[in-house]
């Protein structure tokens, strides 16, 4: 069987540019530098087949599937007229818990639902549409 090949979205050359070069654009548009752990998740190697490996906007105006603008990009795709703000001192993305990760799902509304097993797994089933 052959190996999937590992990938980073930043190289480790490119992990010592200064300025770093990607950024965070909040859900509001606003813009600002990475906290450490960002940074790091950047630089980790994933498979392209692997659904945790980061999301990275191609253009700052890019949307997600839920439509937010919130998202990781690189900096050289920021409008000049935006400024950039310091990164935040505490990580913005602390691991969340079985209970947070099960509310974020249901929040998210998107046609799930989401059931909390025993074993402490959760399982999601489509809803179908009437």
């Amino acid at each position: 069987m052959p190996r999937t090949q590992m990938y980073a979205v930043v190289s480790p050359a490119e992990a010592f540019q200064n300025p770093y070069p990607y950024v965070h654009v909040n859900a509001d548009g606003t813009v600002r530098e990475l906290h450490l752990t960002e940074c790091r998740y950047l630089e980790t190697l994933f498979s392209p087949y692997d659904g945790a490996r980061p999301r990275v906007k191609n253009s700052f105006g890019d949307r997600d599937g839920w439509g937010s603008i919130e998202g990781f990009c690189h900096r050289s795709q920021i409008p000049n007229v935006l400024s950039i703000s310091a990164a935040p001192t505490e990580n913005p993305n602390p691991p969340m818990s079985n209970a947070d990760f099960v509310a974020m799902l249901r929040n998210k509304g998107a046609g799930f639902e989401v059931i909390e097993n025993a074993d402490g797994t959760v399982t999601m089933k489509r809803v179908k549409k009437s």
